[in-house]
């Protein structure tokens, strides 16, 4: 052993550095101060530390071992980063700020654990970390960096509690391993491509809240199947669905028409290319499923039509999704109510695109000249009804 300006250094029989025992009143460990250093294998770190500085362990290509002491505050960019034999890292709860780069091509790294109290972890933190397989983030995370996690292949789960804020750019890309995410209801901005190229991926569920979504989120991930929107959100990115080749269900929570159109309008946007004009139209094979408070007859017609281009489409109560419920687009109209159709459809047909509103009004007026050629029997009833089938749609009853 040899101390030297209150550190005590470890040494091995040839005299080469590897390991530093840090005095228990030192408060920060500059910047580079280990850089490079290739004999480097065990570092235990006080909590009397409050600031790791840049590049502070930065390639120390034989540290195999880190502690890191209760007490601890910030880690700043690069401080650990291309260390790679480092197998396992636990953040203790007095940091609040891991910054860019800090773990970046460990590529040996197992096992991450992240303690509450945690508030922001940088660009690029933990990207490269090839053999990491669990991340579990707590809701003390307020902020994910951009490519934070990026090319972390191995992460077969990923826990992110409810409490994080902000999702960045590239934050989870080619995380190929990763087959399930639960996105929590307080995320509220996921930034550009964020879970691309997560080529396992297959179901994703965004919970009421989310919102703020960015281009391409899920772009390239050709594995997915399924996808639940919340009604949060009110209008889907461009390029969402760039290149997810398998996806065959979309399930669409919505809390009224307006908000309800809006995202299916968007599809026509979601499977294009972000970086250019081109578009995969790929609708007619998914199945819509759509969630929320019943919707009158022509709203019901109208969305219809928009959705025409899905291989099916299936309304379903708010109360319970795993049910089959009645999908049939029925409405109740007096006599009297007849002539404020008219009304209705003028007002729900002028939100939509001109092609959908005219083939919309072609077969309500259909309907019209159905009813109106029979109503003579219906007037001549007391008490009876008369059925009206329009051909792609169920069956209306006008009573």
């Amino acid at each position: 052993m040899e101390n030297s300006n209150e550190e005590i250094y470890v040494r091995d029989s040839e005299g080469a550095l590897i390991g530093v025992n840090f005095p228990d009143d030192l408060e920060m460990i500059g910047s580079g101060t280990y850089r490079k250093n290739p004999t480097l294998r065990e570092v235990i770190i006080p909590g009397s530390v409050r600031i790791i500085g840049s590049h502070a362990f930065s390639e120390c290509n034989s540290l195999k071992r880190v502690v890191l002491s209760e007490g601890i505050e910030k880690i700043e960019r690069y401080a650990f980063s291309y260390c790679k034999l480092l197998e396992e890292i636990r953040i203790p709860s007095t940091v609040e700020y891991v910054g860019d780069f800090v773990f970046n091509c460990c590529l040996n790294m197992r096992r991450v654990t992240l303690s509450k109290g945690l508030k922001t972890i940088g660009e690029q933190a933990f990207s490269s970390c090839e053999l990491l397989e669990e991340l579990d983030i707590p809701g003390t995370v307020k902020s994910i960096g951009n490519s934070a996690f990026n090319r972390c292949s191995n992460i077969k789960s990923l826990v992110l509690a409810e409490g994080i804020e902000e999702i960045g750019s590239l934050a989870f890309k080619g995380c190929e391993s990763l087959e399930e995410i639960h996105i929590p209801s307080t995320v509220k901005k996921i930034g550009f491509f964020a879970f691309g190229n997560c080529l396992r991926l297959k179901k994703v569920y965004l919970s009421n809240g989310v919102c703020g979504l960015d281009k391409g989120i899920f772009g390239c991930c050709n594995s997915l199947e399924e996808v639940s929107i919340p009604s949060s959100i009110k209008k889907l990115p461009d390029s969402i669905f760039y290149k997810c080749y398998r996806l065959k269900r979309v399930v669409i929570r919505y809390d009224n028409y307006d908000d309800l159109l809006h995202v299916i309008q968007g599809f026509s946007s979601a499977f294009s290319d972000p970086l250019s004009s081109s578009n995969d139209h790929r609708e007619k094979y998914i199945d819509l499923v759509l969630v929320g408070p019943k919707l009158n007859f022509i709203e019901q017609l109208s969305i219809k039509n928009v959705c025409k281009m899905f291989l099916s489409v299936e309304f379903r109560k708010n109360q319970d999704i795993s049910k089959k419920n009645d999908v049939s687009v029925k409405k109740e109209y007096s006599n009297n109510d007849i002539s404020n159709l008219r009304k209705e459809i003028d007002r729900i047909s002028s939100r939509l695109p001109d092609n959908i509103r005219n083939n919309m009004k072609s077969r309500v007026n259909e309907l019209f000249k159905k009813y109106n050629k029979d109503k003579r029997e219906l007037e001549s009833k007391p008490k009876g009804g008369i059925t009206l089938e329009l051909r792609t749609f169920n069956t209306i009853k006008i009573i």
